[in-house]
């Protein structure tokens, strides 16, 4: 399980332990600084940490990776504005490097395309959205449902996004066998996006 927006302290405490009774004891995250929210990663197994080939850009903390069964994890919290196209510069550098192994990209990633992932023309990055595509990285809820509209995330004024999403390499895109959005924590306030979650014949 993958948390973008995670925060240390009290709440971490609180999570950390919850999930621990309910069966994930095993748990990574980076130290953040101070007011700043990054990304975790829960187990049922035992998990060792994965590194990324290229260091992170900007805040350390909102990239976790993890090994799991001969995968590799790589959960991330993607920034907005100007930091963004450096992250996602950052992020196909490490893509183009580990697209011939078992790798999953998951998280937040704060773009899509326009007038498929959102009713309008709002999103800026779909040109580095698509590059990871020609890498050969599948998104998988896309894969599953090519015609498909649904939202991770509403605004305020109602406008649906989606911006949550499951990549897989293109060496572990044929064992995917489903991915779906759970919507029960937004609808239930547990959380403001969605879940995806996914499904892997390992």
């Amino acid at each position: 399980m993958v948390f973008t927006e995670y925060k240390d302290g009290p709440l971490g405490a609180e999570l950390k332990e919850r999930l621990a009774n309910a069966g994930y004891p095993h748990f990574s995250s980076h130290t953040q600084a101070a007011f700043k929210l990054g990304t975790a990663i829960a187990s049922r197994l035992p998990i060792a940490a994965a590194e990324l080939p290229i260091q992170p850009v900007g805040d350390p903390f909102r990239s976790i990776g993890v090994a799991l069964n001969g995968v590799e994890i790589f959960g991330f919290y993607f920034p907005l504005g100007e930091a963004k196209i450096k992250y996602w510069d950052w992020l196909l550098a490490n893509a183009a490097k580990l697209k011939d192994s078992k790798v999953i990209l998951l998280g937040d990633f704060n773009t899509g395309k326009v007038r498929i992932d959102e009713a309008a023309e709002t999103f800026d990055c779909q040109d580095k959205h698509e590059a990871l595509e020609t890498l050969g990285f599948v998104d998988t809820w896309r894969a599953t449902y090519p015609r498909g509209r649904d939202s991770t995330w509403y605004s305020t004024a109602g406008n649906g996004f989606r911006l949550d999403y499951i990549w897989a390499s293109p060496t572990l895109a044929s064992s995917i066998r489903q991915v779906w959005h759970h919507h029960e924590p937004r609808l239930t306030l547990a959380s403001d996006h969605s879940a995806v979650v996914a499904e892997i014949s390992m």
